[in-house]
């Protein structure tokens, strides 16, 4: 909800601005200035959030690939490991990186 009216401030704020019977307003400019903060305030909070989450998610599947490997489950101890491992490499997390390939490698 918050973003549709972000969305539809900032497109009044544009679509009204070179039509001559609309003036833009101190008012209607400081909306279509809020509307693109909180617009990148947003993305910036989800591109954090998605920094933050993403090691948690690998040490996740370390951890599911470590229990399907002491289970017997070797297939899903295959997948769990190497996607743990990809995810490692991809943030550069080499302590953990190591951790899963030394798993990965009593399959």
């Amino acid at each position: 909800m918050c973003i549709r009216l972000d969305f539809r401030d900032r497109h009044s704020a544009i679509s009204h601005r070179d039509d001559p019977g609309v003036k833009l307003t101190p008012k209607r400019g400081a909306k279509f200035t809020l509307a693109i903060r909180r617009r990148s305030l947003g993305l910036w909070s989800l591109w954090r959030l998605h920094r933050e989450i993403r090691p948690l998610v690998a040490r996740c599947q370390l951890g599911l690939g470590k229990l399907h490997r002491r289970t017997g489950k070797q297939q899903q101890a295959h997948e769990h490991l190497a996607t743990a491992a990809t995810m490692f490499r991809e943030m550069g997390l080499t302590y953990w990186l190591e951790n899963a390939e030394a798993d990965y490698k009593m399959l």
